[in-house]
């Protein structure tokens, strides 16, 4: 199949055109800095925004929902939401 939208720049607000399955680590970066996270199971994300060097707690998101923040780390403590997908 063609892509149409090959020539195009990609912007932050355009969607995600490459995603790779998430294990939650807490010593370990991502493979590749995402620009969001899809949450398949509810719970709490502990994750390290690309800009900071410490944690942000996530609460309760929802099964299904898409956080849009840049993540360079998630991290297994504290983290109980299941089934994540990085997104870039």
């Amino acid at each position: 199949m063609t892509d149409p939208f090959k020539s195009h720049e990609t912007a932050l607000s355009s969607p995600a055109r490459n995603g790779f399955s998430v294990t939650p680590d807490d010593s370990t970066d991502l493979s590749v800095n995402c620009r969001s996270l899809f949450i398949g199971g509810a719970g709490d994300v502990s994750a390290i925004l690309v800009g900071d060097s410490s944690s942000t707690m996530f609460k309760n998101i929802p099964a299904g929902a898409v956080l849009p923040v840049s993540v360079k780390r998630v991290e297994a403590t504290l983290t109980t939401a299941t089934d994540i997908v990085g997104l870039y």
